[in-house]
């Protein structure tokens, strides 16, 4: 498995099951009353969450058969609006574990 800081991408090698569990923490939307995330696999979003205010923690978990090799793995706003992020630390996780 592997990692990309920069565009926020990891990348799973080895076929088999695996447990991708993720938090966020956002203050704010500048349009919208919620704000909603989640993890994308191989350009399709697999699980999603969906905070009723646009301040506070979202999280979320999928299990997800990996066939593919490379099969990639991010976590997405998927708000349509952009979301400011918190201050606080940890601002995210992203967690892909396997579970074989």
């Amino acid at each position: 498995m592997g990692y990309n800081h920069e565009t926020g991408v990891m990348e799973i090698h080895k076929q088999g099951t695996y447990l991708i569990d993720w938090n966020i923490v956002v203050e704010g939307s500048q349009e919208k009353p919620c704000v909603r995330f989640g993890v994308e696999v191989n350009g399709e979003v697999k699980a999603s969450a969906t905070l009723p205010v646009s301040v506070g923690q979202l999280s979320g978990q999928a299990l997800i058969n990996v066939c593919q090799i490379p099969t990639t793995v991010r976590l997405i706003n998927d708000t349509n609006e952009i979301v400011q992020l918190s201050n606080s630390t940890p601002i995210a996780n992203l967690r892909v574990v396997s579970v074989e």
